[in-house]
């Protein structure tokens, strides 16, 4: 089992609600922009990340099928920069 943080990545012009590893690979994530930048407006958006939290945590069929697809496989080689990168 592989382990995994939920994490918060705040950013200047978005913020990111996902999974990654202890190594810092993104495993999934959600992007959400700043829909106001005042310090009232950014409080009052991080404050809704828990609730996008718990819908990342209820979605776990996507991981789910990667790790059944990839279970037995003796290696993987994946070339990728990150999420919504297109090979």
């Amino acid at each position: 089992m592989v382990e995994t943080i939920l994490s918060v990545d705040v950013g200047g012009s978005k913020y990111m609600v996902g999974y990654v590893t202890p190594a810092g690979e993104i495993l999934c994530s959600s992007r959400h922009e700043w829909v106001g930048r005042t310090p009232d407006a950014i409080v009052e958006q991080l404050l809704t990340v828990p609730g996008k939290m718990e819908t990342i945590l209820a979605d776990t069929e996507p991981l789910q099928c990667l790790a059944a697809h990839y279970f037995n496989h003796d290696s993987v080689f994946f070339i990728g920069r990150n999420l919504d990168y297109a090979l």
